[in-house]
């Protein structure tokens, strides 16, 4: 997506004025410092955060855990030989390239955010209608599906690889 040259003067202003709104919230902070010091008074005392380096270092360890998990399951999926297994995630990276292209990335992280906190709410409060609705839906895909693979997916030659599997 390619922004007109419009588009990127008021990018670049809206950039301009958030860090000119931050550097006058610092110099007026200083300002107020010498002022109190100036009269006598003692600056108020701003607490020290301070955190721990385990704390980081637990997050970098689960993280790198959710993304090794992430890629394995993409790998069996792209290598196992499970072909649904295989278009449902192929469906799933091309929903999630359309949703990306409409919006930032910021954007569907609240989304997914606000989501993840509020869906289970209402499942709860709904969770007879939302079942039945979802049965039915299932019950849609599985006779689409049964008809596509019966049509089309079951006529593809099943091969074995005979090359050498490297991990």
């Amino acid at each position: 997506m390619r922004l007109s040259r419009f588009e990127k003067m008021e990018k670049a202003a809206t950039y301009s004025i958030k860090m000119l709104k931050e550097k006058t919230a610092v110099v007026c902070s200083w300002f107020c410092v010498r002022c109190k010091r100036a009269v006598g008074r003692s600056p108020s005392e701003v607490p020290r955060i301070v955190l721990p380096p385990e704390l980081f270092a637990n997050i970098g360890v689960a993280v790198g855990d959710q993304v090794n998990q992430a890629l394995q399951f993409l790998q069996d999926a792209a290598c196992g030989g499970n072909l649904k297994q295989f278009l449902v995630v192929v469906a799933s990276l091309w929903v999630a390239a359309v949703i990306g292209s409409w919006c930032n990335f910021l954007t569907v992280l609240y989304i997914g955010f606000v989501c993840a906190h509020t869906l289970p709410v209402l499942y709860e409060k709904n969770e007879d209608k939302v079942d039945g609705f979802l049965s039915n839906t299932l019950d849609q895909f599985q006779h689409h599906y049964r008809k596509i693979d019966t049509g089309f997916l079951s006529k593809i030659p099943k091969g074995r690889f005979k090359g050498n599997k490297h991990e």
